[in-house]
């Protein structure tokens, strides 16, 4: 999960973060301090929107990868 630092509704990200704690659910939180709401789409342009789509696709890759063959979860 990415959030924004000074994005309003990032406390929402704190809250998911804390229920999946609770439940043993792993997570990883990545926040970019100083970006706000949907900083990814000027990745043109901001050297941490890159970042971020970068580390998005690497983890997503890296799933997709460890996930090869097995049944697929379903999220809720």
């Amino acid at each position: 999960m990415q959030t924004a630092g000074d994005d309003p509704i990032c406390v929402d990200a704190d809250k998911i973060e804390t229920a999946c704690a609770a439940s043993k659910t792993s997570i990883e939180h990545r926040r970019f301090a100083g970006m706000w709401h949907d900083f990814h789409l000027q990745v043109s342009l901001l050297p941490e929107a890159r970042d971020a789509i970068a580390d998005l696709g690497a983890r997503l890759r890296g799933h997709l990868h460890q996930s090869q063959g097995q049944p697929r979860g379903v999220v809720k």
